[in-house]
């Protein structure tokens, strides 16, 4: 019995913190045995899909809780308990931008020409 081939991944490259992410896996099964994916998010956790059929798309959903950048590893396991060769996939939750959410910050952007008259006033 040989192990199922490496599995694709297909899924967003970046998203925001607190937010779903949805991806699909799939893997072909030279038996032609059904296939899970071991899908280690690259944040401390793990998950263990239910098997399909193979060559058959599965899907997951993450949610990451802070910005960073990670590396997802997926493991495709046929019902034999064969393990195939991992694939990774990178994803980025890039920073918020606190302007927007700072009244300040978000005045000083929407008028540039205020900056110099206040460095004025204030002798700087």
């Amino acid at each position: 019995n040989d192990p199922p081939g490496a599995p694709s991944i297909d899924g967003p490259a970046t998203g925001k913190a607190g937010q779903s992410l949805t991806y699909t896996f799939s893997a072909v099964d030279p038996d032609g045995d059904d296939v899970r994916f071991i899908v280690n998010w690259g944040d401390g956790s793990d998950e263990t899909t239910d098997f399909v059929a193979s060559g058959d798309d599965q899907t997951a959903s993450h949610t990451y809780s802070s910005d960073a950048e990670y590396t997802i590893t997926v493991t495709a396991q046929d019902s034999a308990d064969n393990k195939g060769p991992s694939n990774t996939f990178t994803v980025t939750i890039p920073r918020n931008k606190a302007v927007h959410s700072n009244p300040l910050l978000r005045f000083l952007q929407n008028h540039p020409n205020i900056l110099p008259i206040l460095r004025t006033l204030l002798g700087l």
